[in-house]
């Protein structure tokens, strides 16, 4: 069910964003890769992402303090939001996990540009938001 860790999504505030996306990439020796908004599967969201040691560290962003990665900003500060786990069937390990009394924050995964994603709610994960991501493309 599960192929590994993806990589942690670090919130920031939108003015902070493409500086931290560059400290980030300098500090590990990578080159960043500026994502648009469609290759995110939730509207509002900016950011970048580095490739560190076979893994991946998102800076996100949200466009205003209104979508939710906004609020989280506004709300907790900066730092991690996410973690994002790759899995081979985003429905089954839904089905699985829900089995064992995890909630979705839909019922139903989202599509992106390269596969669908559903979010674990914090509440469901000790106050960690939970990703679990399949990847089609």
């Amino acid at each position: 069910m599960f192929k590994g860790l993806f990589g942690f999504n670090v919130a920031v505030a939108k003015e902070n964003l493409n500086a931290t996306v560059e400290r980030w990439a300098d500090i590990f020796g990578v080159s960043p890769n500026y994502l648009q908004p469609t290759d995110f599967a939730v509207p509002g969201i900016l950011g970048a992402n580095i490739e560190v040691a076979g893994s991946y560290i998102h800076i996100l962003a949200g466009e205003t303090e209104k979508v939710p990665l906004g609020q989280f900003v506004a709300n907790k500060g900066e730092g991690i939001f996410l973690v994002s786990f790759q899995v081979d069937n985003v429905e089954e390990a839904m089905k699985q996990t829900a089995q064992k009394g995890v909630k979705f924050v839909s019922d139903k995964p989202f599509p992106f540009p390269r596969g669908k994603v559903n979010f674990v709610h914090p509440k469901s994960m000790n106050g960690v938001q939970i990703e679990f991501l399949q990847i089609d493309k």
